[in-house]
């Protein structure tokens, strides 16, 4: 819909029309869940979709909604945050399999190791989620908070395909790698249920 070209559509046909393409998405990629799941996911997409396409932007600023664009796993929506979660959940239930976390109670300190840019960039990202959430809360802005989220989201991701865990055969370095997605996937929920996206285990 689009102010400044006079159209409109009322929010109620919106969110239907985005649940219903998100629950064609969902059912493709997840053939084996439930009707009633796949239900429940493409109505937290919906809604997760809307209210962050509307906070992204400044206060009182003329705001043209894309339908197509709001449920893109590409680009700055609530979908491709919700994608990020999902693939480090996936990748977090497989350590958990494994077993593999238990080795991380055998590390005290974090040693000298050879971080990459990739795992360097998300761990400053990650500390500066106090600093964000207190300019955010100070200037009452939640853009300022969907700004950091995007960023952690992207960050993460670029993390996921450079930074393999299962896979590495360094133990140290994949556990290393392990305390860091726990972390981001910490902040990344807890920044998402403060901006109204819903935190989805599947997409």
């Amino acid at each position: 819909m689009s102010g400044r070209k006079g159209i409109y559509i009322e929010a109620d046909m919106a969110l239907s029309i985005l649940q219903e393409r998100a629950k064609v998405e969902t059912k493709n990629r997840n053939p084996e869940l439930s009707e009633e799941e796949i239900t429940f996911i493409s109505k937290e997409i919906s809604i997760s979709a809307i209210r962050y396409f509307f906070i992204k932007f400044d206060l009182g600023k003329m705001i043209t909604f894309d339908i197509n664009e709001s449920l893109s796993l590409e680009g700055d929506t609530a979908s491709y945050i919700q994608y990020a979660y999902a693939r480090g959940k996936r990748i977090e239930d497989k350590i958990i399999e494994a077993s593999f976390l238990r080795k991380q109670d055998k590390i005290d300190n974090i040693i000298e190791t050879d971080f990459s840019l990739t795992e360097i960039d998300l761990i400053k990202h990650i500390c500066r989620y106090d600093m964000e959430l207190k300019q955010a809360a100070n200037n009452i802005d939640p853009k300022v908070l969907s700004k950091y989220l995007f960023q952690l989201a992207t960050m993460f991701n670029n993390f996921y395909e450079k930074s393999p865990i299962l896979k590495e055969k360094n133990e140290m370095m994949a556990t290393y790698r392990a305390l860091i997605l726990n972390s981001t996937l910490e902040i990344l929920k807890i920044c998402m249920n403060l901006v109204g996206i819903t935190p989805l285990m599947r997409m």
